[in-house]
């Protein structure tokens, strides 16, 4: 079991997280759950989730084309940062 990481600015949170949420049930069996969405304390503008992740070498979920489309749908607004970690 492993980890995955994302941090990205989005336009509006509240656009953003309705299609985050549609998009965690297109997800399963890759993150096996989300331990959470965060919000740094000076800005409402960035996210970062943490999941749990089934697979951490399949990073398909995170990089296909069709999540890129998501996530423009739902306001990202940079070049997401992922971390992909595994327990040693």
């Amino acid at each position: 079991m492993g980890m995955m990481i994302i941090r990205h600015g989005v336009s509006d949170y509240g656009k953003w997280r309705p299609q985050f949420d549609s998009t965690l049930q297109c997800s399963k069996g890759r993150v096996s759950a989300t331990r959470g969405c965060f919000v740094p304390l000076t800005t409402k503008n960035e996210i970062v989730i943490i999941f749990d992740a089934t697979d951490t070498k399949n990073k398909e979920f995170a990089t296909s084309s069709n999540h890129e489309d998501v996530m423009t749908k739902a306001g990202v607004i940079d070049v997401p940062t992922m971390y992909f970690l595994e327990l040693i």
